[in-house]
């Protein structure tokens, strides 16, 4: 009986990892990080979303949380630190540490912060836009 060749058998691995990442049952980087999906672009997708639902009470900053939203200074005031909280307004790569997403998921007093669910007077932000401003965040909330 002949040996596997250990090349062989790490080419056969690596064929069957590119298999599994493309049918989406496997991803990650070198880092051990999952498969982040298509890009999330700011201007393209999460701005007309912060148009709608944010911009007509974070027009200049002056409103309560000190937060500007408006086209062109969204991605600078989100990476300032957050008016009041204790964690930051965005943390690039990591949504449980933004707050944010805790703010738009109602669970922004659990982090310490104040005031109500976003956006006001709303019961609630829906699965699809929340899912898209965490993918964003955790793809590095770029400036896109």
């Amino acid at each position: 009986m002949t040996k596997p060749r250990p090349y062989a058998l790490l080419g056969l691995a690596a064929a069957v990892l590119a298999v599994l990442v493309s049918v989406g049952l496997a991803g990650g980087d070198e880092h051990g990080a999952a498969d982040l999906g298509e890009p999330v672009s700011l201007s393209a997708q999460v701005q007309p979303f912060l148009n709608f639902q944010c911009v007509a009470c974070h027009l200049t900053g002056a409103e309560s949380g000190g937060l500007n939203l408006e086209p062109g200074k969204t991605r600078a005031e989100l990476l300032e630190d957050s008016n009041g909280a204790s964690i930051p307004r965005v943390t690039p790569g990591d949504p449980e540490a933004s707050y944010i997403v805790h703010k738009l998921r109602g669970t922004h007093l659990e982090v310490g912060g104040s005031g109500s669910l976003m956006p006001q007077g709303a019961t609630s932000v829906s699965e699809e836009l929340l899912a898209l401003v965490e993918r964003w965040v955790l793809q590095g909330a770029l400036d896109n």
